[in-house]
């Protein structure tokens, strides 16, 4: 498949990367230089956090590379949220160490949380389409035990919330979900999405 304009993914994460190569599009990875901590100090809403965060990313990678209008970019950013006694949200980013990744996940033992996917396909110097997704998702009680042999040895330190859907703590202790299961893997590319990336690169579906 050859594409008039090049598509370029502006996200290190393994699972975007494995969803657009399944998806069937031609595409090269480069990660903008970006610090989400220090944006996320400035975010006035954490609700609109992934979005704004998808949306910053990209044009970072343009601006960084000086990239020109025959490049789309992609940039997509996923947020754990659980949701506090008042009705207030808290964030769980990517832990800091073992510790901080054992707190999350006794966080999200036996109870609901939200995870939420804001996707930014850019074009040019302007906005092509920026969008988000989210699912709600059920865990049972995980064991300390459980907790400690899933860090050991899936590491789970580049994602947010500390836990990989797809990974082992996952499949066993996963109750349900409601919502879009791709928002939760970090790219969801339904009607709207896939649809305005088709219009820019020809593709056949």
């Amino acid at each position: 498949m050859s594409n008039v304009n090049k598509l370029i993914l502006a996200s290190a994460s393994p699972r975007r990367k494995e969803i657009l190569e399944a998806a069937g599009y031609e595409f090269e990875v480069m990660v903008p230089d970006f610090d989400e901590e220090e944006y996320q100090k400035k975010s006035p809403s954490l609700q609109d956090l992934p979005i704004n965060l998808s949306f910053a990313k990209a044009y970072a990678l343009r601006d960084q590379h000086k990239l020109g209008s025959e490049y789309i970019i992609l940039g997509a950013d996923t947020c754990v949220f659980t949701e506090n006694s008042d009705k207030t949200m808290s964030i769980l980013n990517k832990p800091k160490d073992e510790e901080d990744a054992k707190r999350m996940l006794q966080i999200l033992s036996n109870s609901m949380h939200y995870v939420i996917t804001g996707v930014t396909i850019n074009v040019g110097n302007y906005l092509m389409s920026s969008y988000y997704k989210y699912a709600k998702v059920y865990f049972d009680t995980i064991p300390d035990k459980a907790i400690d042999y899933y860090i050991k040895h899936y590491k789970p330190f580049d994602k947010a919330g500390s836990y990989g859907i797809q990974d082992w703590l996952g499949m066993r202790y996963c109750s349900r979900i409601e919502g879009n299961f791709y928002a939760i893997l970090g790219l969801p590319l339904d009607d709207h999405g896939a649809g305005r990336l088709n219009e820019f690169l020809k593709h056949p579906y």
